[in-house]
Formats: structure tokens, sequence, C-alpha cells
């Protein structure tokens, strides 16, 4: 089952399609149409879904963030002694986790019941 993309998967995939495509407008025997003209066809479907699928892994491969991210986001290379409060090193790597997870969230499916009620996730207990 597939899913809508997200905001920051879309933003991706353009970024990445526009830089492939710098300088076609300037041979119009080659120029390809814009991000926002690509759909209609199959063709273009499947070719903006083909880029989609790429921002996504891009972005994945963004998931753990590297020590240069973590200094810039304030934490030392190395503990300090003394310093007026502890860096929390694990909420730093996870709210940066939360948000690349979320900006390629994984499609949400729910089990079905069986018996045409809500699922078993939505269901009170």
């Amino acid at each position: 089952m597939t899913r809508e993309p997200t905001e920051m998967e879309l933003r991706v995939a353009r970024a990445l399609y526009e830089s492939q495509n710098l300088g076609a407008e300037c041979v119009p025997a080659v120029a390809k149409p814009t991000w926002d003209n690509l759909r209609g066809t199959y063709w273009m479907d499947d070719e903006r879904a083909s880029w989609i699928l790429k921002a996504r892994a891009a972005i994945r491969a963004m998931r753990e963030p590297t020590d240069d991210l973590m200094l810039r986001a304030g934490v030392p290379r190395a503990p300090s002694s003394g310093a007026p409060y502890e860096y929390d090193t694990d909420c730093i790597r996870d709210v940066w986790r939360a948000m690349i997870d979320t900006a390629t969230a994984p499609i949400q499916e729910s089990a079905p019941t069986g018996d045409g009620s809500e699922p078993a996730s939505h269901q009170h207990s």
C-alpha cells in the first residue's frame, strides 16, 4: 500500500529533480517538465514517484545525527566537568530521529478486527 508523500519528501524530491535538470530550459529539444507540471500521464507520474522515493531515501540516510550536527546543537565533543548543566545527548538524538521519522512517515496500517468494528489499535479497553 502506498501513501501520500510528506511535505518534506516533496520538498527534497523537487530540489533533487530541479538540480538534476538545471539548464534544461536553455535547450528546448530536451526540456523537461517543471516539477509542478510533472504529473498527468503515466510516465510523468512514474517519474515523480521515482524522485519522491529518492528523496525518502536521502532523508532517511540522515536519521543518525553526525558528531558535527551534535556539536552545532551545543553538545560538547567531550564531557566537561563543572558545566552548569549536563547535555542530554540521548534526548537530542531522539528529537533529531523523531523529526527525520516524521519527515518520512511510514505507512500506518491498522490490522482489521474481522468483525467490521474499529481496528484493534483504535479500540478502548
